[in-house]
């Protein structure tokens, strides 16, 4: 990738990729399936791919004009209706955390919108907030209220928990959390790569299940000082990609693929707090891809070549 051109050119093919992603995962709940899972195996999976893609393409309706914001604007329905159709609760929370965090560096930083613009996406989105119940189609509103509504019944074997209120896959995962938690105790400088897994099966009479939560994982497996990398590397993803987006100043369409791509990083980093697949390429290629373009070629200080 030796040009600017070229750099942009290849993050609108993996945005398209992204699209026909969530194409596919709408197209599977026309079908008729539960939960669409499109290439990505697991509906968690692919509701916390979808959450990431939602945010990347609504960075570019705020900020684009004209046609593109019109197909920005279509995209991101695609990809809100792939995350519903996955019914990913960790997915649909990290949507709403981490498209709130880009709307407010949106309306408090971006030079290319007016005040009055910014105002009128406010008050559209209060609107939404407002009315969400009437947005959101009748199983997903059922899923969220069935985290807290469940049927008791279906944990009856986790006594030990005050999970009365929960339904079965949450109250399943609070003891997967709780028995991460105990085994780091046990050995805070971690257990070693692929062991999490093997593990915790002692707390659920041999049965082996991923720990759905990817910092608990790595907390487990390789200690406090893996998780420390872990969390460095968060942060300065981050910080390259907010800092990038303040100094795109000039080109809209280089804030909104740097907004978007902190959305984007955002979004996996809150979905994976209930999921763990968080290395997997197949969730996060495209974004490292667009990343490494962006960064390349995007604007920068000119101290810093």
């Amino acid at each position: 990738v030796n040009s600017r051109e070229m750099a942009r050119r290849i993050i609108m093919i993996s945005m398209f990729s992204c699209l026909l992603e969530c194409l596919l995962a709408v197209y599977e709940r026309l079908q008729g399936v539960g939960r669409a899972v499109a290439h990505l195996g697991e509906a968690n999976r692919a509701g916390a791919y979808f959450a990431g893609t939602s945010i990347l393409f609504l960075a570019f309706v705020l900020i684009t004009k004209n046609r593109t914001r019109w197909l920005a604007l279509g995209a991101w329905l695609v990809a809100v209706g792939a995350l519903f159709a996955t019914l990913s609760r960790g997915g649909i929370l990290a949507m709403v955390l981490g498209s709130s965090v880009i709307f407010t560096l949106f309306v408090f930083f971006s030079p290319h919108k007016t005040m009055s613009q910014k105002l009128k996406y406010l008050i559209l989105g209060v609107l939404l907030i407002a009315n969400v119940a009437l947005v959101l189609p009748a199983r997903v509103q059922e899923r969220l209220l069935f985290t807290v509504k469940g049927d008791s019944s279906k944990i009856a074997d986790m006594a030990t928990l005050d999970t009365e209120e929960l339904d079965g896959s949450a109250a399943g995962r609070l003891k997967l959390w709780t028995a991460g938690l105990d085994l780091f105790r046990q050995r805070k400088s971690g257990y070693g790569a692929f062991t999490a897994t093997q593990l915790q099966a002692r707390y659920r009479g041999g049965f082996k299940k991923a720990m759905h939560n990817i910092y608990l994982q790595l907390l487990v497996e390789h200690g406090i000082q893996g998780l420390f990398c872990f969390l460095l590397l968060i942060f300065v993803v981050g910080l390259n990609h907010g800092r990038r987006f303040m100094l795109a100043r000039t080109d809209p369409e280089e804030s909104a693929i740097f907004l978007g791509l902190l959305g984007f990083w955002i979004g996996l980093c809150v979905a994976h707090f209930f999921v763990n697949p968080f290395f997997m390429l197949q969730i996060n290629g495209q974004f490292w891809v667009m990343s490494a373009c962006a960064l390349r070629h995007g604007s920068e200080p000119r101290s810093y070549g």
